[in-house]
């Protein structure tokens, strides 16, 4: 492995640089869905896939590529008897919270709910639990409802996470991570 590498594979100190770890998982996982020569979008079908089998196969992703330095968990119990949909978890740091939706489910405004009240409210309320990412991922098309673009949902989306982070000052972070199924046109 190259020395410039070994940099990113130390067990993460903080909840900071094991948020980091994951979301450079997540990037990884992005790219090799959408841009890889052998894309892995094919993996699951995502035009019949419904949310829990997006998380398996996020949650199996992840695992694959913890290298021992993260657990990876499913279904979580939190506050109030509420389930996540993927804990990470490294010794005794924070836990890393994700939440995934498909974005043709759900309107835009629908989608900024589940992000402020379901992640935010429900499952980052346990003490140490500071940092959460959405996972949205885009099977070509969404509901006739939202108005706008795959890519303009997601700048949007990545703005209204920034103005929910803004208004909570016990959380962190929160990412906004898109996955696109849809493949490449043209």
């Amino acid at each position: 492995m190259p020395q410039y590498a070994l940099a990113f594979e130390k067990a993460p100190a903080n909840d900071a640089e094991l948020n980091t770890l994951v979301l450079w998982r997540l990037e990884d996982l992005q790219d090799l869905v959408q841009d890889a020569d052998f894309p892995m979008r094919n993996v699951i079908d995502a035009q019949r896939s419904d949310e829990y089998d997006l998380q398996r196969f996020v949650a199996r992703e992840l695992e694959r590529e913890s290298r021992g330095l993260y657990s990876v968990e499913r279904e979580s119990e939190v506050v109030d008897d509420k389930h996540t949909d993927i804990r990470i978890k490294s010794n005794s740091l924070g836990p890393i919270t994700i939440e995934i939706k498909w974005a043709d489910g759900w309107s835009f405004d629908e989608l900024v709910g589940k992000l402020e009240v379901q992640l935010v409210h429900q499952y980052l309320r346990a003490r140490g639990s500071r940092h959460g990412i959405y996972l949205v991922a885009y099977r070509g098309r969404l509901p006739s409802k939202c108005s706008l673009d795959w890519t303009g949902l997601v700048t949007r989306l990545c703005a209204s996470a920034k103005e929910v982070l803004a208004r909570s000052p016990e959380i962190d972070s929160l990412d906004v991570v898109a996955i696109s199924f849809a493949g490449k046109k043209g």
